[in-house]
């Protein structure tokens, strides 16, 4: 659905999370899939200087992420809630400040986009409605 909205938001916030395996590095490969399409969101429907909050589980691609969020945003940070177990690998990617026009960095698994800029696909297990 939001393919064809034509707004913009102040804050887009993703709590996403896949459908687990019990396997680490498909959970967190997963994880950082969705957290790609949010990050394609905030940057098609962002205003300017809009912010950006979205869970992620680390692993592989978790600095390579991170690094992307760096380029899009004045200020990021990452944040572990005091409540999460310490052997959670769940964390929250924040970004501040969006810079509007900062290029989308394709994901691993779907190599570059076209030049329709095709925002990346939902992985294996996850769904894009709130049910």
């Amino acid at each position: 659905f939001w393919l064809h909205l034509d707004a913009s938001f102040d804050v887009v916030l993703s709590d996403m999370a896949p459908n687990t395996t019990g396997n680490k590095h498909t959970d967190a490969a997963r994880s950082t899939a969705l957290c790609e399409t949010a990050l394609y969101v905030a940057q098609t429907h962002l205003a300017t200087g809009g912010h950006w909050v979205c869970k992620i589980f680390q692993g592989a691609d978790f600095s390579r992420f991170r690094d992307e969020v760096r380029c899009c945003f004045n200020k990021h940070s990452i944040f572990k809630p005091r409540s999460s177990r310490k052997a959670s690998k769940e964390i929250y990617i924040i970004g501040l400040e969006q810079i509007k026009g900062a290029s989308y960095c394709p994901d691993t698994a779907s190599g570059p986009p076209s030049a329709t800029k095709r925002p990346p696909s939902m992985p294996n297990g996850a769904r894009s409605s709130p049910n």
